[in-house]
């Protein structure tokens, strides 16, 4: 990859969340992400952090699904993100900036 991303370690959380999806192989939705995260943040904040990943090209929005009664937006990771992680997971870290 020829652009050096770093990742803070919240963001790294939220991709591989994101990459892990639900227990039935579907996507998470912000809700869903919100939940699992080990640090407590606004439902803004996690939309923040999802914008600057888009922004980024690592996740995507993936549309609207029916889900506990209202429709959510499912939120996808893109190769990028994988990319990313098995960089992180590796030999380099990585951090994205606002």
């Amino acid at each position: 990859m020829s652009e050096d991303v770093r990742l803070t370690e919240k963001q790294i959380e939220i991709i591989g969340l994101v990459m892990k999806g639900n227990d039935d192989d579907d996507f998470l939705d912000m809700d869903e992400l919100l939940s699992r995260l080990t640090y407590e943040c606004s439902k803004q904040a996690v939309q923040c952090s999802i914008r600057i990943l888009e922004k980024h090209g690592v996740v995507e929005r993936k549309g609207r699904v029916k889900r506990r009664g209202q429709s959510r937006v499912i939120i996808a990771p893109t190769l990028k993100a994988f990319e990313l992680m098995r960089a992180h997971h590796g030999a380099g870290t990585t951090e994205i900036a606002p």
